[in-house]
């Protein structure tokens, strides 16, 4: 457990220093370690936003769909991967902007 916390905390400090591509490599260790654990959707939750800001919208999407567990969770990946199609749909226009 202390090994899981450890990793997570060292991702979570990368994600908020912007720095996506290794804050994903912990995640990927720390969900090895959390099997159903509490912190379970929340590490692919944050591992799908990597994804995001790294432009892989398809891994993006399977890690939103990783999240299981009760409304709260699955609203919120539900509108991630809502707001990824519309994303992509959409991108030709949106990069006039």
């Amino acid at each position: 457990r202390f090994v899981m916390d450890s990793y997570l905390n060292m991702a979570n400090c990368l994600y908020r220093k912007k720095n996506y591509r290794e804050a994903l490599n912990i995640y990927k260790k720390a969900i090895k370690m959390c099997n159903n654990c509490k912190e379970n959707n929340f590490i692919f939750y944050q591992m799908a936003n990597c994804y995001r800001y790294l432009k892989l919208n398809n891994e993006a999407k399977i890690a939103y769909k990783n999240i299981k567990g009760g409304p709260f969770w699955e609203r919120i990946s539900a509108n991630a991967i809502e707001d990824i199609n519309w994303e992509d749909k959409y991108k030709e226009f949106i990069s006039l902007f």
